[in-house]
């Protein structure tokens, strides 16, 4: 079983980091096409010991509507140099 290792986001690799910046901005705004108000969260960032698959988790929350709905996305990446 692989170990998760917890990041800053200065540790990742440069391109990976814009690589997962670049997803989770396109995922915002596939969400902002449906729904107003989208907020994200702190993004914490992690990597698969031993391989290069980075990823980054975050919350974000939306309304549709009047409701509030509170969420969370795992993306990650395979980032060969």
């Amino acid at each position: 079983m692989s170990k998760i290792i917890k990041l800053s986001k200065g540790e990742l690799p440069k391109n990976a980091s814009s690589m997962l910046e670049n997803m989770v901005n396109s995922f915002i705004s596939k969400i902002l096409k449906e729904f107003s108000n989208v907020n994200v969260g702190n993004k914490s960032f992690s990597k698969v010991d031993g391989q290069d698959i980075y990823s980054v988790q975050f919350r974000y929350s939306f309304y549709s509507g009047h409701k509030k709905h509170n969420e969370s996305a795992v993306i990650s990446v395979n980032y060969e140099r």
